[in-house]
């Protein structure tokens, strides 16, 4: 029996003075987990003699010969997308990032298979807005989609397996933290709406900082990994603003992006991405039968399969 055990990573982002919500969810395999993380915090050294991260610049066998404190300090600055200011950012978080998204890159063409994501995109401007209650409506509407960009993952990127374990959800600290319904309940939902094959191990979501520095977990890097993803593909489509900084460190994952939004199926790209990467946008038009979409029994990628789109034009600002 082919199994898999696996790890949810995830972040929100609201874009356009707020018109979009944005979900976005990393799947990692659990037993590589600690690779994934030791990858990620192993590009923090920039040093080419080393190339290995230690927590401790004292236990760098190059400390005060071509490792020293500050430059130590300034790579393990926290990776958020959104405080990436252009002549404000130190130029360690921009080479850390862009290696941090190259990862992605070797990860499909060597079929490691160890990063998948999901990013769906949410339209309020399409949504019944009054349907969702009349309080907190983001969160509302954060919470309803997330179940279903979990399950759109899920069912896309492991349907070959006879057995899926989910070993944990962990979401980025914030707003939704204190939802009403989002931290206990949304995965005992989710889980009436998946096949048998298909276990969660715990239905609580964990919340983490997205901050090492904060939090002593490693998970920590892992939430900082797809707020970076998610905010390098937002920039693309979107290019909200021209910075030189975001724009360098987007351009990295670029044609990664654009084809994913262009052929999201294609089997034969030298990108490797069918079936571990995936970008989509709902509803395509305007949905007027809200109740479905709150419904805890109706299946939305079924109800609304023909709602979910990709073929997006990226901006073409940034040439």
């Amino acid at each position: 029996m082919k199994e898999i055990e696996l790890e949810v990573y995830c972040d929100e982002q609201f874009l356009d003075k707020e018109r979009y919500i944005v979900i976005g969810c990393l799947f990692i395999q659990a037993n590589k987990r600690e690779e994934v993380i030791n990858n990620l915090m192993n590009y923090r050294c920039l040093l080419k003699e080393n190339q290995i991260w230690h927590k401790d610049e004292k236990s760098c066998p190059y400390y005060n010969n071509g490792c020293k404190k500050d430059w130590h300090e300034l790579n393990n600055s926290i990776i958020h997308f959104s405080e990436i200011r252009e002549g404000r950012t130190n130029q360690a978080v921009i080479k850390i990032a862009k290696k941090w998204l190259h990862l992605i890159i070797e990860n499909n063409k060597n079929d490691r298979n160890y990063i998948f994501f999901n990013i769906l995109y949410l339209d309020k401007k399409k949504l019944e807005l009054k349907k969702f209650g009349s309080k907190d409506i983001d969160g509302n509407i954060y919470n309803r989609f997330f179940r279903t960009a979990l399950k759109a993952g899920i069912k896309y990127f492991f349907s070959d397996f006879d057995k899926i374990t989910i070993k944990g959800v962990y979401h980025h600290r914030g707003s939704m933290s204190s939802h009403k319904f989002f931290p206990e309940l949304n995965l005992e939902k989710l889980k009436a709406d998946l096949p048998e094959n298909v276990i969660i191990e715990n239905y609580i979501i964990k919340f983490l900082f997205g901050d090492h520095k904060k939090e002593n977990d490693d998970r920590n890097q892992l939430i900082q990994y797809i707020n970076l993803i998610i905010g390098s593909i937002s920039y693309i489509i979107f290019y909200p603003t021209d910075n030189k900084a975001k724009r360098e460190i987007a351009t990295v994952i670029r044609d990664l992006a654009k084809r994913l939004l262009e052929n999201p199926k294609n089997k034969n790209s030298q990108y490797k991405y069918y079936k571990r990467q995936q970008i989509n946008f709902f509803p395509k038009e305007k949905i007027k039968n809200a109740p479905y979409i709150l419904s805890i029994n109706g299946d939305l990628l079924e109800l609304h399969a023909n709602q979910f789109y990709s073929n997006v034009k990226m901006t073409s600002s940034q040439g």
